[in-house]
């Protein structure tokens, strides 16, 4: 499953959806992208393997957190090819 945030906070039900969905037996990518880039230190993500589009952080002046992961729009487009379900915060 691919979670994308693409908004700048995290709501509690989709904190909940993101807790129950890393709890499962499945692989779960998490990355952020446009505004989503401003949700790096949400404390529901600081122990999470996420990915920051570097594109989006680059625009909007964001550094990337030292526990997320900067992607390129190739990679990103790699990720969407491995995961037939996605859900978009």
């Amino acid at each position: 499953m691919l979670i994308i945030v693409e908004k700048p906070f995290i709501s509690e039900a989709s904190e909940a959806l993101i807790k129950a969905a890393m709890q499962g037996n499945h692989i779960v990518s998490l990355v952020l992208q446009g505004d989503g880039v401003y949700a790096q230190q949400v404390p529901v993500l600081n122990d999470l393997n996420i990915a920051v589009l570097d594109i989006d952080a680059q625009r909007r002046g964001i550094p990337i957190s030292p526990h997320a992961t900067a992607i390129s729009a190739h990679a990103f487009a790699r990720l969407s090819r491995q995961h037939p379900h996605w859900i978009t915060l």
